[in-house]
């Protein structure tokens, strides 16, 4: 779903092969094909009892854990080039008042992970 998104928007997609070597690496390399510029992807997915299977129940309360987790697993990964990372939180299809909390809880989240990954590298 994500490189369709990216090869509409213009990008030709190099998908990473993880066979090959014993790194994990990202999910694939893209090119802008009128600038050129690159970034490395990741897409990542947060279970949700139903969503595609899951068995699991992330509910309001562990969503922050959560995104922060998957922004994590995505960072420690060796990137060629600026990231994007995609998080599917995966809303039930039905949302209530509460879920409607969850773009705070994901900004939270990501800023969370910036400060605490900055503050690593110092």
């Amino acid at each position: 779903y994500v490189s369709a998104i990216l090869i509409q928007a213009g990008y030709e997609v190099e998908f990473a092969n993880e066979i090959e070597g014993k790194t994990k690496l990202c999910d694939f390399n893209i090119t802008n094909k009128n600038s050129g510029k690159k970034f490395t992807v990741e897409a990542k997915s947060i279970c949700r009892d139903g969503a595609l299977g899951a068995q699991q129940n992330t509910t309001q309360a562990d969503l922050r854990f959560s995104i922060r987790n998957q922004l994590h697993k995505a960072l420690s990964k060796p990137s060629e080039h600026p990231r994007i990372i995609f998080i599917e939180v995966n809303l039930p299809d039905i949302v209530t008042k509460d879920d409607k909390k969850w773009i705070d809880i994901a900004a939270d989240a990501v800023r969370e992970t910036r400060c605490s990954d900055a503050s690593k590298r110092h």
